[in-house]
């Protein structure tokens, strides 16, 4: 026979342990909280013994009642819990900040420290549940939506950005005094898609398939336009730049005369384009006169083969402060977005129209031409007015 006692001696020996405590603590509240008189009772335990543990009794139980399913109604009263939700709707309303269950959690801790701060060992800290944030949002009217994330220029301007921001605007104010508004004009290359769908649709409300469209062509699939625009608010012949080797790439489409029409093996600009498109499109509507062009960072614009042609011609070139089109160039603060949303209703058009060839090159290029023959001469000007 071992000498020790075995695991199940000692669990007995607990349980008996913690039914004499529990009943000495009911005595006591059945004796309306009076320690004293239970102590009297019970000579063999000492008063200090009994008031420890009838104090960690009364925590003990006041916490495990408060991780009861339904407490989430006893942490704050209704009031708070309105205060509560008060507080979080005027974040929401004030900066339209996402709030996830992580927010509400750290506002509903915050604010009980705040209303417990000199008590919380009498009151300690209560289990805040996903069962507990799920009631809160229902009963005061949050829901869940779509996170939609929106690019913004920087607001602050590093010091050297913004000297090189007022010395390009008043390069510009200069071209237009000397050259007048007719030959200050501003060039940019952006891509057209093929197939150049809008990103949103409307759908029957309720309805949880997805709106799809077919097409034979790579979605990837694009071409280069370069629009040109002056202060005044012409536009010159309109270009573009298809992804070819050969001229054939460009014999076999069947686009308006109207077009000037270019290849490269890249699809994009080089410096030999941009010659090419100086002598076909600029010179001829310069005359002879000088002139101003407006360019952005881009490395082919500032190849000294082009830099040589723009002197030959007495084209002074402007370039815009590097990081800066969005807020210093005229065709992407204006122009090119409203070309864009232009190109995609026109998409949208002709598909549901059953046009079999809505996705090809030359129905882009087509369709890019009528977006840029659509701007008008009165958001052209406000464009350039914006960095003047």
């Amino acid at each position: 026979m071992s000498l020790y006692p075995s695991s199940v001696q000692l669990v007995h020996k607990k349980r008996k342990r913690e039914k004499f405590w529990n009943e000495l603590f009911e005595e006591i509240e059945s004796s309306n909280g009076s320690v004293i008189a239970v102590s009297n009772s019970h000579p063999e335990i000492q008063y200090k013994t009994l008031c420890r543990r009838y104090k960690k009794y009364k925590l003990g139980h006041q916490y495990s009642n408060s991780t009861q399913q339904g407490f989430h109604r006893k942490i704050f009263s209704e009031q708070e819990e309105i205060y509560l939700a008060a507080i979080i709707r005027s974040e929401i309303d004030a900066h339209y900040q996402p709030v996830d269950c992580q927010y509400i959690l750290a506002n509903a801790i915050k604010y009980y420290n705040q209303l417990h701060i000199h008590n919380l060992r009498k009151f300690p800290y209560p289990s805040f549940s996903s069962h507990w944030i799920a009631n809160f949002v229902a009963r005061h009217s949050l829901s869940i939506k779509k996170l939609h994330i929106k690019e913004t220029v920087k607001s602050i301007i590093p010091a050297d950005q913004f000297n090189q921001l007022i010395t390009y605007s008043l390069e510009v104010i200069e071209a237009v005094r000397k050259y007048g508004g007719d030959l200050v004009i501003n060039m940019d290359e952006t891509p057209v898609k093929c197939v150049d769908s809008p990103g949103k649709a409307y759908g029957i409300k309720g309805d949880k398939g997805k709106l799809c469209v077919s097409t034979q062509v790579r979605m990837k699939a694009n071409v280069t336009i370069m629009p040109a625009i002056t202060r005044s608010g012409k536009k010159l012949r309109f270009s573009w730049i298809k992804k070819g080797k050969t001229l054939k790439c460009l014999q076999k489409l069947k686009l308006p005369c109207r077009i000037n029409s270019y290849y490269s093996q890249s699809g994009w600009v080089n410096s030999g384009i941009i010659i090419k498109w100086i002598e076909e499109i600029i010179k001829p509507y310069i005359k002879g006169r000088s002139a101003a062009l407006i360019l952005d960072d881009y490395g082919a614009h500032w190849d000294s083969t082009v830099i040589e042609k723009a002197e030959q011609l007495n084209i002074q070139l402007i370039a815009v402060p590097k990081g800066a089109t969005a807020v210093a160039q005229p065709l992407d603060i204006y122009i090119n977005g409203r070309m864009k949303q232009d190109r995609q209703n026109q998409w949208l058009n002709e598909h549901f129209m059953g046009d079999p060839q809505v996705d090809s090159v030359q129905n882009a290029v087509i369709r890019a031409l009528k977006a840029y023959e659509n701007i008008t001469a009165q958001l052209i000007q406000k464009a350039f007015e914006t960095i003047v």
